[in-house]
């Protein structure tokens, strides 16, 4: 019998109800088919050399259709990111789900989490990293990459907690601890994708884990 995949958690659910109903519909399951040919070709073009036309190609689908979706190619974009961070979030709750329920098995969960997300979906963190190119010269994505990151927060500041109630970790400053670690864990990130070799990507992760292990009070 095929695994049953876990269903949407608050965790994930924040980003996907922003994008889809929690019955996908046919048109969701084609939005969904045209980010993620738009994930394909923004991995591999500049912004200004991606056209309608080459994720449509990539999508096998006719450019009116895209069109139809996606009118401007700014909100293609938007979403896209989005798409990205709630894949991310859903590889999150599936490692979490499978972990022990104290809060420094849930933590390890979670950094490790981000690293199988990377190993998975490569072409999804490159997009990720373009997104900070962008956010660096765009007011509005960067706002929107804020509410994106503080959900992330908000999931370590609730480990933190839980570990000083177990008396596992610190919750002293636990928000500022908590940006410091996703910091981490953005950092060993782009580290492993630019080094563009996956068998140096689990000494990355295994330091990453040290370091934010140290930085949660652990």
């Amino acid at each position: 019998m095929a695994k049953k995949k876990p269903l949407p958690s608050e965790l994930n659910r924040s980003i996907y109800e922003q994008l889809f109903q929690p019955q996908l519909s046919k048109a969701d399951l084609r939005k969904i088919q045209i980010l993620e040919a738009a994930i394909d070709t923004y991995a591999q073009l500049p912004l200004d050399y991606v056209s309608y036309e080459d994720i449509a190609r990539a999508a096998k689908i006719s450019r009116p259709l895209v069109l139809h979706h996606f009118p401007e190619k700014r909100d293609l974009f938007a979403t896209m990111v989005k798409f990205v961070r709630a894949k991310m979030q859903e590889t999150a709750v599936e490692e979490l789900s499978g972990a022990r329920p104290d809060a420094l098995a849930r933590f390890k969960a979670y950094i490790n989490s981000t690293f199988k997300w990377l190993s998975t979906q490569p072409d999804h963190m490159r997009v990720w990293i373009f997104h900070f190119y962008v956010c660096a010269s765009d007011p509005e994505f960067r706002e929107g990459h804020k509410e994106l990151t503080e959900i992330g927060m908000k999931r370590i500041s609730a480990l933190l907690e839980q570990g000083e109630r177990e008396g596992t970790l610190s919750a002293k400053n636990a928000d500022a601890k908590a940006k410091s670690i996703q910091a981490m864990i953005t950092g060993s990130l782009i580290e492993a994708i630019s080094e563009n070799d996956p068998r140096a990507w689990d000494s990355i992760r295994k330091r990453c884990l040290e370091q934010t292990l140290m930085i949660a009070g652990a």
